[in-house]
């Protein structure tokens, strides 16, 4: 909230309110203000969908503010304390102007809520319409035209584009496209991005999606496609509708059988940005099933699939004081330009976590993304600032020497691993990871990631 009469201590922070509602005008009237693509690492994402009731607490705020990219859940008929989502963004970026903002949407499920605040024009919107084969809805069923659900709550939506269209020649993915920009990023033109929840590459279940009787394989390549395709018409819809929004996928897929994470040509290059919600620290995380090596492919392929300005969150999950998987987790991030996002173990995206090495100040990465090994296995990436050495799964315990100019640094979370020492040589357990800063800046060729260039 804005304090109409400020006091000295609060009187900074409202000038600086004062000037991100004149960027707001700004950008209202611009199509494409400039933004802030941040060069230097660590870079530190935040996914807190999960809180909107605390979005105008001026606590929550000044935490989220410290992320250098959100992902919020401001919705439809969204209030709090007489705070529109507009005032909230603008909070935040008065205390924050380079932190980028993403809104969550979903194209594919809705809550089964007639009567829901937030989507409840959808649900009825989607009962309305005509389904496949001039049958049902745009509801997904299966052949017995019972709903399918892929998640508590919901009802998944027939995307294709074997529905009927609307009387504005208008399927879900068009008609939802303008319902989010009218109700969700029109009003609020400081939004950065659209995050597009749910890309998967294949359905999540079998369905009767063309509405002749007969359930299709989510494993047939016609039925993946043209799911694929479906997404793909909402992302173009939004860009139409907003040509300023970038938009990022929440993404699946299986490195191993070199499936998913924007491979497919449907996805790739198509959009800005990519999540790999739980690339470590879940029982389905790719690490956990598939290996570290296979992980990282993953990683590097949303570098790789993403348009410019190739915005990916890496997402790992673990415990609130695991330091020891906090530092593999981040050195594995290092290893290519993307952000960090780390969720504690339990919480559903309502924390705002902040770590000792989420302040070190690496600078620019002096070496390019690491996508084979260093030395014994160890994957390493030297910044201006620091380094980045991380030991895969598996890998077993290594040894290894450290050129002179390095050290711990002076940490307070886990004072007995950052305790501000040189170091010559380093052991490090197998699924672990180091950051090490220097003691002079390291002048030599300096990477330039590829949201700068």
């Amino acid at each position: 909230m804005i304090p109409t009469q400020p006091t000295r201590r609060l009187l900074p922070f409202a000038v600086a309110l004062v000037a991100a509602f004149a960027a707001g005008r700004a950008a209202a009237e611009s199509p494409d203000p400039v933004r802030h693509y941040k060069d230097t690492f660590p870079k530190i994402a935040g996914l807190n969908i999960g809180s909107p009731q605390n979005y105008a607490a001026p606590t929550y705020q000044s935490a989220l503010a410290k992320y250098d990219f959100l992902i919020l859940g401001l919705y439809r008929n969204w209030t709090r304390g007489g705070e529109s989502p507009r005032q909230v963004v603008l909070e935040i970026k008065a205390r924050n102007p380079n932190v980028l903002l993403a809104n969550y949407t979903c194209v594919m499920e809705l809550y089964a809520e007639p009567d829901n605040l937030s989507s409840g024009d959808i649900y009825k919107k989607v009962s309305s319409e005509v389904g496949p084969n001039g049958k049902g809805d745009w509801w997904a069923r299966d052949a017995s035209g019972k709903h399918l659900s892929s998640y508590p709550r919901t009802w998944s939506i027939n995307i294709t584009r074997f529905v009927r269209p609307d009387a504005n020649d208008d399927r879900y993915p068009e008609w939802l496209a303008k319902r989010n920009q009218e109700s969700l990023f029109g009003p609020v033109p400081e939004m950065d991005i659209c995050f597009s929840d749910n890309t998967f590459y294949k359905p999540r279940a079998n369905a009767d999606w063309e509405g002749n009787g007969v359930n299709e394989s989510r494993n047939d390549e016609t039925v993946r496609r043209n799911y694929r395709q479906a997404v793909a018409e909402y992302w173009a819809a939004i860009k139409k509708a907003n040509p300023r929004l970038l938009i990022m996928g929440n993404v699946d897929g299986n490195s191993a059988a070199g499936a998913g994470y924007l491979r497919e040509p449907e996805y790739a290059g198509k959009i800005e940005g990519a999540l790999d919600e739980k690339a470590m620290g879940a029982s389905y995380s790719e690490e956990s099933f598939s290996g570290w090596k296979n992980m990282l492919l993953s990683y590097e392929s949303l570098i790789d699939h993403t348009a410019p300005p190739h915005l990916v969150v890496f997402g790992v999950a673990g415990g609130a004081t695991d330091y020891v998987f906090l530092r593999y987790a981040l050195a594995t991030a290092l290893m290519e330009d993307g952000y960090l996002a780390y969720t504690i173990d339990g919480e559903i995206y309502t924390k705002a976590s902040w770590y000792d090495e989420f302040d070190l100040k690496l600078g620019h990465a002096v070496d390019g993304p690491q996508r084979t090994p260093w030395k014994d296995g160890l994957y390493r990436r030297r910044f201006e600032n620091g380094m980045a050495i991380v030991n895969p799964k598996g890998n077993g315990a290594r040894t290894v020497s450290i050129e002179p100019g390095y050290s711990r640094f002076k940490g307070v979370q886990d004072p007995v691993t950052n305790d501000g020492t040189p170091v010559t040589a380093i052991t490090l357990p197998d699924r672990s990871g180091i950051i090490l800063i220097r003691s002079a800046p390291l002048h030599q060729a300096v990477h330039r990631t590829r949201s700068a260039q």
